[in-house]
């Protein structure tokens, strides 16, 4: 937080970001280097640039490394940040370049000093560092400006037209510190005398009469001797033997310490020897706040203390953090990463510290005398007494939130005896046992007054908590916003305990409670047999029909029921149907439809033996099935959008569809588990059937060696049902179509199939040689189809193959025992209507005729114009079933 309440923004990025960066080591201007440029200066301008690494911009393929996780959610920022460990050397280098070549201009970070010899010159250097900053779109914080001024502070020193003096402030610390008034001030004193004794000649004797007064027999008594000891050492630690000027070439430190009453910090530099010696001594007071801080917190502010007091000494330098409590050196390790439920105090002091590269180091007490005595003998100050931190007033306000005052919580949390001994440690500095805090981490625990807290929490002791879980509970909100409510502003042990407990036994709010969580689906039992179980449901009304829905639970086999109403009669009517067809099931599930609870139903269950299982009111996931393909039906019947006249076809085609459908849960089809096989379609016709090819010669097996059959080329009589004269016709058997059924050739030439128990043997004309003489003498056409029709000859093909080669057209449909016997035979065309003979004899002089018949006119029209025998049998349209 910085001055008028406007907020810095700094990110940790300490085990990200700068662990695997390549510092920039751009060297920062030495303190000579400054004072030379300001040499000979009259009047002097020092200028701040606002928000100093924020007006630089990151490239945008590397701002996603630079995000920051808050409790808003992640942010890419666009600009540098602060705790980027090689920002202050890179801002260092943007702010050089961009006043390069200006005279009479010192540049260190954010500060900016311009002087001049005179004022003109003065204001005409200022012009152009302002012009440059204009092109370069650089914004000054005007309030923090200081124009034309007589005389400036800069690092310790006071810079003005006669040259460069030591800050007052900087012996400040040593000139009013305060004389000891008790044997542990005075070890404090000697502690600081005898960090830096080495630089004071005949330390030992001048100090004898303080060192007197810890002897245990001396009463403490402070005598001229002591004072002069006193003041011959403040004037030692004052003197160019001890004090030294900043050296930017060499290593800084930060050595810091916290009493009960004071902060101290003294930097210092490291010589090559090995020895440190002190650039500067700060102390203070701490104020009536300060001074209720847990131990630890007192520690970490007297390292922010210090920084703050140094801060133009070690902004943009590498430094080494000195202090003797081994918690804070924890914390603040550069190496690791802020814990996430550390104290709010030591979360705002860390983000602080973002902002400087720096070693921290522990060091004991005992060799920690120079800070140690700065913090017990500290220089009142008056500006501090009045200085709230920004922490200070979260924490005060989160318990000014709460049903009770801070006053009454701290007196409550004083009489509270479970965190008494938690209270001390954290006032001294110690750490107690786990069963002391909770079993929580100490570093989680801080001190606001009287006020126990645990990072922004206030602990809330037993006697207050039912005011608070009250207040918590006012809005009737559940146990999710209760906690996240109670974890922004108390705390104590179980408090999620007690938060569940209030919500669970809060009458008002259990009378509207929204139902349980729903349990894992229970899935019923499968099963062993088709219609074992089955669903039954209603759909409807649609279109103004009702629908009575089963489902088996083995098979999913689905059956619709159309219906003119739901009354229990027709459920009753079309159950029987139902199971006239399937059997009686053992189970029936349904909802809790008045249909199904009436004692007419029942009855009638009952009478059938069937168990009748019904669900909860308003839970239609017991009957999953059969809701689930009512959903179905509904879906199916809806996209096809027929006309009412016409649902009951779609129905069936809808059945039929899904019946032959694999199931998902079953892996296989409703009508396989049912029947043992597909059931039959359209959509089989698709695919070709081969029928199996019997030979005529192989042995009947069983009750067909008992069979009357004939063989190729025997001479058999065929029943005609067509002549009203001859009741047979005789020809030759060309082809065996099954078992029982023949093609026939007849004498005339034409084709027929007759059954068996329509054939007989027929006569046979003349003596044997005379039938070899007449069959020799069968014209080429007829001998030629015989060959291809007598299965074991070298041009046999089969009857239909042989039909398709000489334009023999089969009636389009199929022969049904329904149609006339002369639908069977396909006439083929000759020369004339004589016997074959009269054929057989005009042979050998005519030619032979190529006769076809059309599908369409179903006429037999001869080639050379003669006149042939036409069907007059009326043919009935086709007939299929439109599935």
């Amino acid at each position: 937080m910085k001055s008028g309440g406007r907020i810095r923004l700094c990110g940790d990025y300490k085990l990200t970001v700068n662990k695997s960066l390549v510092v920039d080591e751009h060297p920062l201007p030495t303190i000579n280097e400054m004072f030379s440029n300001m040499a000979g200066g009259q009047k002097f301008t020092k200028l701040d640039l606002t928000q100093a690494y924020l007006q630089m911009s990151v490239r945008q393929e590397d701002q996603p490394m630079l995000t920051l996780n808050t409790h808003l959610g992640l942010y890419q920022p666009t600009r540098l940040m602060y705790g980027v460990a090689s920002a202050p050397a890179i801002f260092q280098r943007e702010i050089s370049q961009i006043l390069q070549g200006i005279p009479g201009v010192t540049v260190f970070l954010d500060d900016v000093e311009v002087t001049g010899p005179d004022d003109e010159t003065h204001l005409n250097r200022l012009r152009e560092v302002l012009k440059r900053f204009h092109e370069h779109n650089m914004r000054v914080n005007v309030k923090k400006c200081e124009f034309f001024a007589d005389s400036i502070e800069y690092c310790g020193y006071i810079v003005d037209q006669h040259g460069i003096h030591k800050m007052k402030q900087k012996v400040d610390a040593i000139q009013n510190m305060p004389r000891p008034e008790n044997r542990e001030q005075v070890r404090a004193f000697l502690g600081l005398v005898n960090y830096y004794g080495r630089f004071m000649k005949n330390l030992s004797t001048k100090v004898y009469p303080i060192n007197n007064l810890l002897k245990d027999k001396t009463p403490f008594v402070w005598t001229d001797a002591c004072e002069r000891a006193f003041l011959w050492v403040k004037s030692e630690m004052q003197s160019e033997r001890v004090l030294v000027h900043y050296d930017a070439k060499l290593p800084l430190v930060l050595a810091t310490d916290a009493s009960p009453y004071g902060v101290g910090a003294v930097l210092s530099h490291i010589y090559p020897d090995g020895s440190e010696r002190p650039i500067q001594h700060a102390s203070q007071t701490l104020n009536a706040t300060q001074q209720k801080y847990s131990q630890v917190d007192k520690e970490a502010y007297a390292i922010i203390f210090g920084v703050r007091k140094f801060h133009q000494y070690l902004f943009g330098r590498k430094f080494i953090l000195v202090t003797d409590n081994k918690p804070v050196v924890q914390i603040f390790s550069p190496d690791k990463g802020l814990p996430t439920l550390c104290a709010l105090r030591m979360q705002h002091y860390a983000v602080f510290l973002e902002s400087f590269d720096f070693q921290i180091r522990f060091r004991a007490s005992k060799d920690h005398g120079n800070a140690d005595g700065m913090s017990r003998l500290p220089v009142v100050d008056r500006s501090n007494r009045n200085q709230v931190e920004e922490v200070d007033v979260v924490q005060v306000s989160q318990i000014e939130t709460l049903p009770v005052d801070s006053k009454e919580l701290g007196e409550a949390t004083t009489r509270d005896r479970s965190v008494k001994e938690l209270i001390q440690a954290l006032k001294s500095g110690r750490t107690v046992e786990g069963r002391f805090r909770f079993g929580v981490d100490q570093k989680e625990f801080s001190l606001q007054g009287s006020c126990l807290m645990r990072g922004i929490r206030v602990y809330v002791p037993p006697t207050l908590r039912s005011r608070v879980l009250n207040e918590l509970h006012a809005g009737h909100f559940g146990v999710s916003r209760m906690k996240s409510l109670a974890r922004s502003y108390c705390w104590w042990e179980n408090i999620d305990r007690d938060i569940e407990e209030i919500a669970r036994n809060c009458v008002d709010c259990a009378r509207v409670r929204s139902n349980p969580a729903k349990v894992p689906v229970h899935c019923w039992e499968r099963p062993s047999e088709p219609f074992q179980r089955i669903h039954a449901d209603f759909a409807g009304p649609f279109m103004g029909l009702y629908f009575l829905i089963i489902v088996d639970a083995h098979s999913k086999w689905p059956e619709v029921k159309v219906i003119p109403d739901m009354t229990t009669e027709t459920t009753i009517e079309k159950m029987r149907e139902f199971f006239a067809v399937f059997g009686l099931p053992s189970v029936l599930v349904t909802d809790r439809g008045t249909q199904f609870t009436s004692d007419q139903f029942q009855k009638f269950l009952k009478r059938n033996g069937i168990v009748h299982k019904m669900g909860a009111p308003y839970h239609p996931a017991t009957n999953g099935q059969a809701e689930r393909y009512v959903q179905t039906f509904k879906d199916k019947i809806k996209a096809l959008k027929c006309p009412r006249s016409e649902v009951h076809v779609e129905l069936q085609q809808i059945l039929m569809a899904y019946r032959r459908t694999v199931h998902p849960t079953t892996g296989k089809s409703p009508s396989m588990l049912v029947f043992g096989r597909q059931i039959k379609s359209r959509l089989d016709l698709l695919i070709p059937r081969q029928d199996e090819q019997r030979s005529t010669h192989e042995d009947l097996r069983g009750e067909e060696k008992s069979m009357r059959s004939f063989m190729i080329n025997d001479r058999v009589a065929a029943r005609d049902f067509m002549s009203q004269s001859e009741k047979w016709r005789f020809g030759f058997v060309v082809e065996r179509v099954g078992k029982l059924h023949y093609m026939i050739e007849l004498d005339d030439g034409r084709m027929w199939k007759r059954h068996v128990d329509q054939l007989k043997p027929g006569p046979v004309p003349g003596p044997v040689t005379q039938r070899a003489e007449l069959r020799e003498q069968v014209p080429d056409d007829i001998q030629r189809r015989r060959e291809m029709l007598m299965p074991g000859s070298q041009d046999y093909q089969p009857a239909v193959q042989v039909k398709a080669e000489l334009d023999i057209t089969e009636p389009e449909s199929d022969v049904t025992e329904g149609d006339s016997a002369q639908n069977m035979l396909t006439p083929l065309i000759s020369r004339q209507t004589t016997p074959i003979s009269t054929a057989i004899n005009d042979a050998g002089t005519g030619s032979r005729v190529q006769e076809k018949r059309s599908v369409k006119s179903r006429t037999l029209v001869d080639n050379a114009g003669e006149t042939v025998r036409r069907s007059t049998r009326e043919r009935k349209a086709p007939h299929r079933l439109d599935l």
